[in-house]
């Protein structure tokens, strides 16, 4: 692809696509993310600290003329993503799988997970005012409101009745932590994909489809796993302690690792199979679209995916078919 060879001519070029890429609206960070995973990729992981520092820099001087509000809060942010970034994709590089790799980035956010809830013994909604309250929250342009970033109100504050305001998320007892921790670990592994595609496009032609449809977080983690939620679960039925909330967090955090699982295996099935990829995109329509349009059918599809996924682990369904099927290793 040429905009992969354009990318890939020096750092430079890197720095300079990576820094344009977050101005693409919604996935711009996603992108330049995963320029730098690429980076890695290629050259190791001194060439994919040169590239994110670059960029943080370009960013910190563009943002400078903009909002120093939003310098104090975007660049500490991106340069934890990009550390993250840069060390997952290293660990890829020298051969950690896949599924070790994910177990492992969900490892360390369940144990920021109890940290938090150790930090902030409070309730749900004291938790979620503490850490989510000062996240930036742009205001729609045509209400006229102010420029600049605002941070959510208190809503037992009677001045911060602002009819301009964008209506800001619930901080009352909904599980955020564990929303926050599951989408972190999430949008990390998206981020790899891209960079192991696009390394797999320029060297490996199909390897990244090979790898994926055998991720496999493996039996050690889901014992694991079980036993950390069955002891959550058993202290939030028996106390009124606020720190059995964690149980929720945990399980929103597990939940998404094992319905990537699943997906990987709907993956290995429809190339078992030799099936119409029309599946895949009725598949990934459910997960992203089903929420907004059928949420039903969407809660119905999310929870196949996680039993296919948890069960797979014991049942190692894609060896089975392996022995099975014949099958072919190009990439669908």
């Amino acid at each position: 692809m040429p905009l992969l060879g354009f990318i890939t001519r020096s750092r430079y070029h890197a720095m300079g696509v990576s820094f344009l890429s977050l101005s693409v609206p919604a996935f711009g960070m996603l992108f330049s993310l995963a320029i730098i995973g690429l980076a890695t990729l290629l050259h190791g992981v001194k060439e994919g600290i040169g590239v994110g520092v670059g960029t943080v820099l370009l960013a910190f001087l563009s943002l400078s003329f903009i909002s120093q509000q939003w310098v104090t809060f975007h660049i500490p942010w991106h340069l934890s993503l990009i550390f993250t970034v840069v060390v997952a994709c290293g660990a890829l590089r020298i051969g950690i799988s896949w599924g070790n790799l994910l177990a492992g980035a969900t490892a360390l956010a369940g144990i920021g997970i109890a940290v938090i809830h150790l930090q902030i013994p409070d309730s749900a909604e004291h938790r979620n005012q503490a850490l989510f309250r000062d996240l930036p929250l742009m205001e729609l342009p045509d209400l006229g409101a102010s420029q600049g970033p605002k941070t959510f109100d208190d809503p037992n504050d009677p001045d911060a009745n602002d009819a301009n305001a964008v209506m800001p998320i619930d901080l009352g007892s909904s599980p955020l932590v564990g929303i926050f921790m599951a989408t972190f670990v999430i949008l990390l592994f998206v981020t790899m994909c891209l960079a192991r595609y696009a390394q797999a496009v320029l060297m490996n032609p199909g390897g990244f489809g090979r790898e994926f449809r055998a991720l496999d977080l493996g039996r050690r983690f889901t014992i694991v796993t079980l036993a950390l939620l069955s002891v959550t679960f058993v202290s939030s039925v028996s106390s009124s302690d606020p720190k059995s909330g964690i149980f929720q967090d945990l399980f929103i955090l597990a939940a998404s690792v094992y319905i990537v699982q699943g997906i990987a295996l709907a993956h290995a099935l429809v190339k078992r199979y030799r099936l119409q990829g029309t599946w895949l995109f009725l598949m990934y329509t459910g997960i992203f679209l089903g929420p907004f349009l059928l949420p039903g059918l969407a809660l119905l599809i999310h929870l196949a995916l996680l039993l296919a996924g948890f069960s797979d682990t014991w049942m190692n369904y894609r060896a089975r078919l392996t022995h099975r099927t014949p099958g072919d290793d190009e990439d669908r």
